[in-house]
């Protein structure tokens, strides 16, 4: 997702802490234009290998996109949303990796 400008990538062990999920992938992004573009690469990539997201939400605005792999959820925040939302801190007991 570097290649469309997404930052601070973060990998969340959800399966000690949830049922429905394994893992958060969060990252950042500047402007909703990148955060479109970085779902995209996202969608495309796992979908070239024949895997389809289950649903995408926030698409129109932008300002955080979900895309949902059923095991996996990957969350693009424009970087005020991430904090307003502050899911890493949420689940700030949670098992990570940073991806870089």
């Amino acid at each position: 997702m570097s290649d469309k400008l997404a930052e601070d990538v973060v990998v969340i062990d959800m399966r000690k802490h949830v049922s429905i999920v394994d893992y958060f992938i969060i990252c950042s992004v500047k402007s909703d234009r990148q955060s479109r573009a970085a779902a995209g690469y996202v969608m495309d990539e796992l979908g070239k290998t024949g895997i389809k997201p289950q649903g995408v939400e926030g698409e129109k605005t932008g300002a955080w996109i979900v895309v949902d792999y059923d095991d996996i959820v990957v969350h693009i925040f424009l970087d005020t949303m991430r904090s307003y939302y502050d899911i890493d801190g949420l689940w700030s007991d949670a098992q990570r990796a940073v991806i870089e």
